[in-house]
């Protein structure tokens, strides 16, 4: 992790290991982390404000609505926000009374964490905004010995869902070692319900779904110099009861060999095959409690929204994870 004031620049030579092994995997991922740009994130900005893109929107109205309980609860010095974006779920949380007064946006995007900047320079000036461009999977230096506690850590925007139960795993026990004793931790958690309404989310009548993934491979390209071809691909949505997720990517529509910079065989990509870019899981009450108890976890708030379709959690660390 780097303080983005100190350190602006930031290079990662090819070719880039998340995107050899996604490409390597069975199915074959697309790295998510490697797959936004300027366009890609205004992109993404629309595609929340569509009718079908319900969790923005859900999340919203639990912040307007119970946060003044949550901060309250949490009792924090500081909020820590991983995955910021334009940092405007936070300025709710941080426009409550004693609220904190200290802000770390965590971002992969460092324009994206400039732009939050100024943004908070001008409608929140006694806001103290330290910006860390940093992957929050990753594990962290010693840089928040500094962040006045106890700390809230906000994942916001159903961000948990999109990690498979293997890699939820490694967060939660990341995230567990990052907190101190009186710390908590606010998640966003996406609700099971209607299978057709949980993967419409993400195939909206706009097509900016589509736009949204084709782009990524245009990334990939510019960036990674991989040669996938745009138009052999089409957009794929599809539902995994096994693990109670909508699974998003590209659907190949005929055969083709992708070249990766200085991997010396192609992969062949056969028709029909999905490259997966992110999965979105959806929980129950219990089944999320049950997994953050194995990690350490207790639950202090729960708000769900009347519709069931999305939730809430705060919570804090207890003494060690179970197992």
């Amino acid at each position: 992790m780097r303080n983005l004031r100190d350190h602006p620049e930031r290079a990662a030579p090819p070719p880039h290991p998340d995107l050899v092994r996604g490409l390597s995997d069975t199915p074959r991922r697309l790295p998510y982390r490697l797959l936004w740009d300027d366009h890609n994130t205004a992109l993404y900005d629309r595609i929340r404000a569509r009718p079908e893109y319900y969790v923005d929107r859900l999340e919203t109205g639990l912040l307007h609505a119970h946060a003044p309980d949550i901060v309250a609860a949490a009792g924090a010095g500081g909020l820590l926000d991983l995955g910021s974006g334009t940092g405007s779920k936070a300025l709710i949380l941080l426009g409550q009374a004693h609220a904190p007064s200290w802000f770390a946006p965590v971002d992969v995007s460092a324009p994206a964490l400039a732009r939050l900047a100024e943004r908070f320079a001008r409608h929140a000036p006694d806001i103290a905004v330290h910006p860390l461009e940093a992957d929050f999977t990753r594990p962290w230096p010693d840089s928040l010995d500094r962040a006045p506690r106890p700390l809230l850590v906000a994942l916001l925007g159903g961000t948990l869902g999109n990690f498979t139960g293997e890699e939820r795993r490694d967060l939660l026990t990341h995230l567990g070692r990052m907190l101190r004793p009186g710390d908590t931790l606010l998640l966003g958690v996406p609700l099971r319900h209607d299978v057709e309404a949980m993967r419409s989310a993400y195939d909206d009548r706009a097509g900016l779904m589509v736009e949204f993934y084709r782009h990524c491979l245009r990334i990939l390209n510019r960036d990674h110099g991989t040669d996938f071809d745009l138009d052999a691909y089409g957009h794929h949505v599809g539902w995994s009861a096994r693990h109670h997720r909508v699974e998003i990517g590209l659907q190949a529509r005929a055969d083709q060999r992708v070249h990766v910079p200085g991997v010396p065989a192609a992969h062949l990509i056969r028709r029909g095959e999905v490259l997966r870019a992110v999965v979105a899981a959806r929980f129950t009450r219990s089944s999320f409690t049950a997994e953050l108890a194995r990690h350490g976890f207790r639950p202090l708030r729960w708000h769900a929204e009347e519709t069931g379709r999305y939730a809430l959690a705060l919570v804090g660390a207890t003494t060690r994870p179970i197992g």
